[in-house]
């Protein structure tokens, strides 16, 4: 199983992380949201794209997990650098409580 730090908040968070809310953004609507830093910038409308929008929202949202270009990870506890590992159990138990199906294996290992 595979760690990411959105993982690790959603598991340190629970149960609240399960009634979060998750939007997705198309480049336009990034675009109009950022208008007025598109301008301040001097860059075009019509020419902008990912690479330009991307620092632009980041910098205005300070969203928790990027620090590319607002550094404003903090983790709710200390390991943010060595995330905890879960046990097969830990995962089986995880994962059973978000309704899935666990079929037992006959592999030992962790």
């Amino acid at each position: 199983m595979g760690i990411s730090s959105v993982g690790i908040e959603v598991v340190e968070n629970m149960p609240d992380s399960l009634t979060w809310k998750v939007q997705l953004w198309k480049l336009d609507d990034c675009v109009n949201y950022c208008e007025a830093e598109i301008k301040k910038y001097g860059y075009s409308k019509s020419f902008i794209d990912i690479k330009h929008i991307e620092p632009i929202m980041i910098q205005k949202l300070s969203p928790k997990m990027n620090m590319t270009y607002n550094g404003s990870f903090t983790s709710t506890t200390n390991d943010a650098v060595e995330p905890k590992r879960f046990s097969k159990e830990e995962t089986t138990e995880l994962l059973r409580s978000f309704g899935f199906s666990v079929i037992p294996t006959t592999d030992d290992e962790d």
